[in-house]
């Protein structure tokens, strides 16, 4: 069996045949080809952004308060 060695920059393969080393001519699915596609607009949606976390901190920042302001008024009303 054969197997590749290496490319050469010359288009030549180089193959690695029953202990000696021959050069080939590379498979056609191997040779340089103008590309098959052109450009095209893309027809996907941008992912919608993302909020930090530090966006909400003011938000955050009111949970807390109305949760310690609870806790403090229970405590002062005796409902643990």
């Amino acid at each position: 069996s054969s197997l590749p060695v290496a490319c050469d920059a010359s288009d030549r393969v180089m193959v690695l045949h029953e202990g000696r080393v021959v050069e080939s001519q590379p498979p056609a699915e191997l040779v340089a080809h103008p590309p098959s596609l052109g450009a095209r607009a893309a027809d996907v949606a941008p992912a919608p952004l993302r909020r930090s976390l530090r966006d909400l901190l003011p938000l955050f920042a009111l949970v807390v308060l109305g949760l310690g302001t609870e806790w403090i008024l229970r405590r002062r009303l005796g409902l643990r």
